[in-house]
């Protein structure tokens, strides 16, 4: 009976550098910190890969394809860091939930000088929530009348005679992007999310439509032609919509990410040069 042979690896193969890290006092600028301050390893690990290949790709020019779920609207991090990717043409399209989409346009429902999501606690409270009629979402919240005032521009909104036709989902969300637009603008609020991509021409892909509140307001449309009242023509195109974005990968493949975006800096360039001033 023979052993079988053990492969042997010599360690200094499999061992990278040493496991180390800056410390905060001595850090310069954020590039600094996220490669530097941020120790190779664990969670902080990806971190560093993850900044590492948006840089690589930013810097080159690529478009990039981004995908994000979560309450990103309702907590504002739409303004803090997914726009300005956007403004700065370094998005392709973006894929995203009914939801997101849905709740961006509270903030443009009627004037106001703050936004109408509000701190709430994020340890329960849940009965005196209900009780006093807010929506919390996880440790940000807001009044139930927001909801049925999204509801009620929703279904105006659907109503518009360039909505009653079939058409993609990236259309039918560039149609929105519009009607917020308009809004934000009478309202003097800052700009979201779809009226964003609507303005830089960012189609919006959303993998289940029927997965939330902008389209329950169609649903509701379309059950009320079916008893008579109404007219209710808008059909989303799947078919089409799976091949605009297959288009969009062809491209990318044959023709895309050959040529800079114009102005295109990686965010370690941008920082060593603001650094230098």
């Amino acid at each position: 009976m023979t052993r079988k042979h053990k492969p042997s690896y010599a360690p200094h193969s499999l061992l990278g550098p040493a496991v180390d890290a800056k410390s905060v006092a001595d850090i310069v600028d954020p590039v600094d910190f996220i490669l530097n301050g941020l120790p190779s390893a664990f969670g902080a690990a990806y971190v560093k890969r993850a900044f590492r290949i948006l840089d690589h790709a930013i810097g080159r020019g690529v478009p990039l394809i981004i995908a994000v779920a979560g309450p990103v609207t309702i907590s504002n991090q739409h303004r803090g860091w997914l726009i300005p990717l956007i403004e700065a043409g370094w998005v392709a399209y973006l894929t995203t939930t009914d939801a997101v989409c849905y709740h961006d346009g509270h903030d443009s429902l009627e004037p106001s000088p703050e936004r109408v999501i509000r701190e709430v606690a994020i340890a329960g409270k849940d009965r005196e929530h209900r009780a006093a009629e807010i929506i919390r979402v996880t440790n940000t919240g807001f009044r139930e009348t927001v909801l049925f005032d999204q509801d009620r521009m929703l279904t105006a909104f659907l109503r518009q005679p360039e909505v009653q036709r079939r058409m993609t989902g990236t259309e039918f969300r560039n149609l929105l992007g519009k009607y917020y637009d308009a809004q934000e603008r009478a309202f003097k609020v800052q700009p979201g999310l779809l009226a964003t991509c609507y303005k830089h021409s960012v189609p919006v892909f959303v993998g289940a439509p029927g997965d939330g509140s902008v389209f329950l307001n169609s649903v509701k449309l379309w059950a009320l032609t079916r008893l008579g009242q109404g007219e209710h023509r808008f059909e989303l195109d799947l078919h089409e919509e799976v091949f605009e974005s297959c288009a969009y990968h062809y491209w990318a493949l044959h023709h895309g990410g050959r040529k800079p975006i114009p102005g295109a800096r990686s965010p370690a360039t941008r920082w060593a040069r603001r650094s230098s001033r």
